[in-house]
């Protein structure tokens, strides 16, 4: 979650007093069965956007979802390099960074 706080942090949306992680991000991730083991998370909801935004804003959650998602696509092979390439190296940071880097992607794509 930490960098989601950090980038929230230096967003316009900060400066907002009635903004926060709940104004936007209140629909349920998972069913009830799997959140009382793993804890509930919520993604946001396009009506938080047109709450504050009006209609315009319809729509524009689903395209950057699309957009990250693609973006994410884009990148994969280029961390899939990497690991490979720095676990050929052998160099133990280089494979941290590998590491930490698929993880993100992974993470990202939940």
């Amino acid at each position: 979650m930490k960098p989601y706080c950090q980038a929230w942090k230096t967003s316009k949306h900060n400066h907002v007093p009635c903004v926060d992680c709940p104004a936007c991000h209140y629909v349920k991730k998972m069913g009830s069965e799997a959140a009382q083991f793993l804890g509930q998370t919520y993604r946001a909801g396009e009506g938080g956007c047109i709450k504050c935004h009006g209609e315009d804003f319809r729509g524009i959650p689903d395209e950057w979802h699309r957009t990250v998602k693609d973006a994410l696509a884009d990148a994969k092979p280029a961390v899939d390099k990497a690991r490979i390439l720095a676990r050929a190296g052998g160099k133990s940071g280089a494979v941290q960074l590998a590491k930490d880097a698929e993880a993100a992607l992974a993470a990202s794509q939940k």
